[in-house]
C-alpha cells in the first residue's frame, strides 16, 4: 500500500529534528546581533527613550504600537541603559517565531514536514532575524499574527470566539499593525459561522467588543504620523497617478515583500542577472501563494483576506507594504498560503514529479538553514553618543562655545544619561503632533552651551538654515562648536547595506547648512556610528 505523500520524503530527519535544527541556527544567527554597549541605534533610541521618564508621562508618548512601548517601560525603567537590556524583548519574540509558526500551520492542517520546512524558512528570513535584535515591535507582530490566525481556525468549545476576541484586543493594543490580520480573522469567522443559530452570541458579541475596545485604544493613544515618516513610507504605497507609476509600485511593493521574506535581491537593481534572479524568486513565491489560494478554499479565506486588506491599506496610503520590517505581520498569512501551495505540488503525479518537488523543498530548506548560519546573521548598528561626546574633548580646539546634537541623535541623548556633558544637561520628552511620531526632545532647563535639533529631516519644524543663523548671532569668527550626527549604517535588509564608517554625515542638512554659512570643517572622528566634527566660525555669509 502506498504511503501518504508526507511520509514518503525526507526520511533522513524527522520534522521535530528539522525544527530543532532551525531553532538552533536561528538562535546562533540572532546572538550575533546582541550588543553590550550603551548606545542604541537611532530608531531604537526613539522607542526606548520614554523609559527614562515617568510611566504617566510615557503613556502620552506612545504611537502606533502603544502596548509594545508601554510594555517596555517596566523592563527598561529598572535596567541600566544598555543595548542588551533593550534588545531582550525583541530577542525573545524572535525565538518564539518558529514554535508560533509551527503551531499555526498545524492548526491549518498542514502536514508536519511541510509545516516544519515553511516555519523554519520564515523564522530564518533576513528581516525576521534582523528585527529580533532591534528595539522594535515587528517580530512581536509576527508572533501575534500567528496566534490570531491559529485561533481563527476553530471555535473553543468552552469560550466560543471570546478567546479570539481577547487575542484580537491584546494584539491591537500591542500594535495597530495587526489590524489587517484581526479583521481578516473575523471576516473568516463571520463567513463560516453565518448559519449558526448562536451567531449573534458567539460571533457578533465578541466582534463588537473587539471593535469597541479597539476604538477606545485608538482614542487614548493615537498620535498623527509625522511628515518625515510619511515621506519615508511614500515609495511603499500604491501610486495610481499613471500606468507607469502603478507598475513601479508593483515592483517596489511585491519586490520588497519577496526580498524581505526570502533574502532575494531587490527588483530595483540595474544588473540584469540579479534582476532575473529576483524576478524568478518573486514569480515562484507568487505562484505558490496563488496555488495556495486556489486549493486552500475555505481554509485560505483568512490569510488571503489579511493580504488583501494590507494591499487595500497601501492603496489608501495608510500602511506601507514591501518595506520589509512592516511586512513581518503578514508573514504568517503568507506562510499558510505557501504551505497550501507546496502541499498541492506534492500531490502531483506521476511519481517522478512528486520526487522532484520533494527534492526541491529539501534543497530549499537546507539552503535557508545554511544562509541563516552564514549570511543572514543579525548585526547591530550601535550609535554611542556618550563615547563620541567624550572622544570629542580630546580634539584640538575642543573648547567649543556650543555642542550641537543633530536629529535624530536627540533620542540617544535622552536615553544615555548625559554622562559626557558638563555641566550635566537635562532634557524632557514632549508629546507633539508635528514632529517625530509621538514625541520630540527639548531641554528642560536653560543650557546655553547645548543645542539639540528638535525635528527629523523632512519634518515641518526642521529648519537648519534658520538654526544656523541664530547660532551665528551668538559667535564671533574663529570660535568653534562641536557638531554630532549619525553615519550611514545598516537600516533594513530591504533597503540595502550602507557603510557603517562614513567619514561625513552627508545625509545631514544641518551639517551642510553650517558649511554653506561659512563654517570651516576641522578635526573629526567616528565613534560607534556617531560622527563628530569641530566647526570653526568664519565670516557669516549673507
Amino acid at each position: 500500500m502506498e504511503q501518504p505523500a508526507d511520509r514518503q520524503r525526507f526520511n533522513v530527519v524527522s520534522p521535530t529534528g528539522l525544527l530543532a535544527l532551525g531553532f538552533v541556527v536561528g538562535l546562533v544567527a540572532r546572538l550575533s546581533g546582541l550588543s553590550f554597549g550603551s548606545g542604541l541605534f537611532r530608531d531604537d533610541a526613539w522607542v526606548a527613550a520614554p523609559s527614562q521618564t515617568s510611566f504617566a508621562h510615557a503613556a502620552g508618548l506612545v504611537s502606533t504600537f502603544p502596548g509594545f512601548s508601554l510594555g517596555l517601560w517596566p523592563w527598561l525603567h529598572v535596567t541600566a541603559p544598555s543595548v542588551l537590556a533593550a534588545q531582550v524583548p525583541a530577542f525573545v519574540a524572535g525565538l518564539c517565531t518558529l514554535p508560533a509558526l509551527w503551531w499555526m500551520l498545524r492548526r491549518f492542517a498542514v502536514a508536519p514536514w511541510i509545516a516544519a520546512a515553511v516555519a523554519v524558512a520564515i523564522s530564518l528570513s533576513p528581516v525576521v532575524i534582523t528585527y529580533s535584535t532591534r528595539v522594535k515591535p515587528y517580530t512581536t507582530e509576527l508572533v501575534l499574527a500567528a496566534l490570531l490566525l491559529g485561533l481563527s481556525t476553530a471555535r473553543s468549545t468552552r469560550y466560543g470566539w471570546w478567546l479570539l476576541g481577547l487575542a484580537s484586543v491584546t494584539s491591537f493594543t500591542v500594535s495597530f499593525a495587526t489590524a489587517p490580520v484581526i479583521a481578516a480573522c473575523w471576516i473568516s469567522v463571520a463567513l463560516t459561522e453565518r448559519s449558526s443559530p448562536r451567531f449573534a452570541r458567539s460571533v457578533v458579541a465578541p466582534a463588537a467588543s473587539v471593535g469597541g475596545l479597539s476604538l477606545l485604544v485608538i482614542y487614548l493613544t493615537w498620535h498623527p504620523v509625522p511628515p518625515s515618516l510619511r515621506a519615508f513610507w511614500q515609495p511603499f504605497y500604491v501610486d495610481f497617478s499613471s500606468m507607469s507609476s502603478l507598475a513601479r509600485s508593483a515592483q517596489r511593493l511585491f519586490g520588497g515583500l519577496s526580498s524581505g521574506l526570502t533574502g532575494a535581491p531587490l527588483l530595483t537593481t540595474t544588473r540584469p542577472p540579479t534582476t532575473l534572479a529576483a524576478l524568478s524568486v518573486l514569480v515562484a513565491l507568487g505562484a505558490l501563494v496563488g496555488l495556495g489560494i486556489a486549493t486552500g478554499r475555505l481554509r485560505a479565506i483568512t490569510p488571503t483576506a489579511a493580504l488583501g486588506l494590507a494591499l487595500v491599506l497601501a492603496a489608501l496610503h495608510l500602511v506601507p507594504l514591501g518595506g520589509g520590517r512592516t511586512d513581518e505581520v503578514l508573514y504568517p498569512a503568507l506562510s499558510v498560503l505557501v504551505a497550501f501551495g507546496l502541499t498541492r505540488l506534492l500531490d502531483l503525479r506521476p511519481r517522478l514529479l512528486h520526487q522532484l518537488v520533494s527534492f526541491g523543498i529539501a534543497i530549499a530548506t537546507l539552503l535557508v538553514i545554511a544562509m541563516g548560519a552564514t549570511v543572514h546573521r543579525a548585526q547591530y548598528p550601535a550609535s554611542d553618543l556618550d563615547k563620541a561626546l567624550a572622544a570629542s574633548t580630546t580634539q584640538p580646539f575642543a573648547a567649543s562655545v556650543l555642542t550641537v546634537i543633530d536629529a535624530p541623535l536627540r533620542y540617544n541623548f535622552a536615553w544615555s544619561g548625559f554622562a559626557a556633558i558638563s555641566p550635566q544637561a537635562s532634557v524632557s520628552l514632549v508629546a507633539t503632533s508635528t514632529n517625530e511620531a509621538g514625541y520630540t526632545v527639548r531641554l528642560s532647563e536653560r543650557q546655553p552651551q547645548l543645542f539639540i535639533a528638535n525635528a527629523d529631516h523632512g519634518d515641518s519644524t526642521y529648519h537648519p538654515d534658520a538654526w544656523v543663523r541664530k547660532i551665528n548671532a551668538r559667535v564671533t569668527p574663529g570660535q568653534t562648536l562641536t557638531f554630532f550626527s549619525l553615519t550611514e549604517q545598516v537600516v533594513n535588509p530591504t533597503t540595502g547595506h550602507l557603510p557603517g564608517q562614513a567619514l561625513d554625515p552627508h545625509r545631514s542638512p544641518f551639517w551642510k547648512a553650517f558649511l554653506a554659512a561659512g563654517w570651516k570643517p576641522g578635526a573629526f572622528g567616528v565613534v560607534r556610528g556617531v560622527y563628530y566634527q569641530i566647526l570653526v566660525a568664519g565670516t557669516p555669509r549673507h
